[in-house]
């Protein structure tokens, strides 16, 4: 019987992951927010470039009745992190005592949010150095090799081997970690210099670096943030922040993150899940981090999000 999976959230990252899935020979099932988009997807399937390869088009099943979802194997969460507990409340019905769920998603405080929910040696949290961008047609453009983590959150090593041995069949480079805080904070501290600035730049990350003044600040918030984490006590997974920083652009040089088109769109951005996380974090270790400040402050007054919304705690 193939491996059943649910996919929560058919952006770029779900729908990317989702077709290399389908194609491996899983039994895959989007749960998408409206009917409407659950009929697209179905009818039109996943339409996936990557590179100078032809379009891809993979057939899809998708719904949005939680109740039609079958009991799966393997759960993603693939939405924004603003959106964990409805994500992992709507799924609810297609997990069984034995389903593995994986946050794919960006940001820390996630695997604690669906924790809450199933039991906490099925939580696995994962994340992935490939971009994606998904286009108001529905055409998602791979833009960037990379390769995907994933650790268990409560240290049960069979869940995340089980993940890593499908990603793998899936054809993505997959390495499994014991650690679930050096995963989420090796990604974390990256992204929280990446997406705001390729934001309110509006700069591909390939061009950050070479910006006069975009540059200089991303290498301040990542710099900032790598001294959180190591006064922290948190490990990396790179010795060097900056190294890995300047490896993520180039790898994926015509990526548009994620938060630039969500203000390009007037949506609600993950600021709270990123720099938010750092801002809290550098307060509980005493440390300074106004490049931090800045970008959150300035990424707020722009985005979608509720005024009451705060920077997230990070545990």
């Amino acid at each position: 019987m193939p491996t059943r999976i649910t996919i929560v959230g058919p952006g770029a990252i779900g729908q990317l992951f989702g077709s290399a899935l389908v194609t491996s020979g899983c039994d895959v099932t989007f749960l998408a927010r409206s009917a409407r988009r659950a009929a697209r997807l179905t009818d039109r399937g996943l339409r996936i470039q990557c590179g100078d390869a032809p379009l891809r088009t993979v057939p899809a099943r998708a719904t949005a009745d939680p109740a039609a979802l079958p009991i799966a194997d393997l759960a993603f969460i693939c939405t924004k992190a603003y959106d964990t507990a409805r994500a992992i409340a709507d799924v609810g019905p297609g997990l069984g005592p034995n389903t593995i769920v994986v946050s794919l998603q960006n940001g820390a405080g996630n695997a604690e949010t669906i924790a809450g929910t199933v039991p906490a040696r099925q939580v696995i949290c994962a994340v992935t150095f490939r971009g994606a961008t998904l286009d108001p047609d529905g055409q998602v453009t791979e833009a960037g090799e990379g390769v995907t983590v994933v650790a268990p959150f409560d240290k049960d090593m069979a869940a995340a081997t089980r993940v890593g041995d499908c990603l793998r069949a899936a054809g993505f480079t997959t390495r499994v970690e014991t650690s679930a805080e050096t995963v989420v904070w090796s990604k974390l501290v990256l992204n929280a210099a990446l997406n705001p600035v390729s934001a309110l730049w509006e700069l591909h990350n390939g061009d950050i670096l070479a910006h006069p003044e975009a540059g200089p600040v991303a290498l301040a918030a990542l710099h900032e943030a790598e001294t959180v984490a190591r006064a922290s006590g948190i490990d990396l997974s790179y010795p060097c922040a900056e190294a890995a920083f300047r490896e993520v652009c180039r790898r994926t040089a015509t990526n548009r993150a994620s938060m630039w088109e969500d203000l390009q769109r007037g949506r609600r951005t993950e600021i709270d899940a990123i720099n938010g996380v750092i801002l809290r974090q550098a307060e509980r270790v005493a440390l300074d981090t106004p490049t931090h400040a800045r970008l959150y402050s300035e990424v707020r007054a722009r985005d979608g999000s509720p005024r009451t919304v705060r920077p997230t705690p990070t545990t």
